[in-house]
């Protein structure tokens, strides 16, 4: 299943509760970046057609980093 990742939000049941460093997430945009997703991220149904990502939390903040900086695409 392909999920729109602006459909995608940390979910209230993902177990990690530290904060990534900005630098993590950088490196592992930057990873995804050149050899690609390696892990799908785990998401369930929210209301009004949100996903939640229970776990892959600092994947999809990787992931928005990466469409942050590169909004075409």
């Amino acid at each position: 299943m392909s999920v729109p990742l602006a459909s995608l939000i940390k979910s209230p049941l993902n177990v990690r509760t530290v904060p990534y460093s900005a630098e993590s997430v950088s490196e592992l945009a930057e990873s995804i970046k050149g050899v690609g997703l390696l892990q799908n991220l785990v998401v369930h149904a929210l209301p009004g057609d949100r996903y939640g990502v229970a776990a892959g939390g600092r994947r999809l903040a990787a992931l928005t980093c990466w469409q942050s900086a590169n909004p075409s695409g």
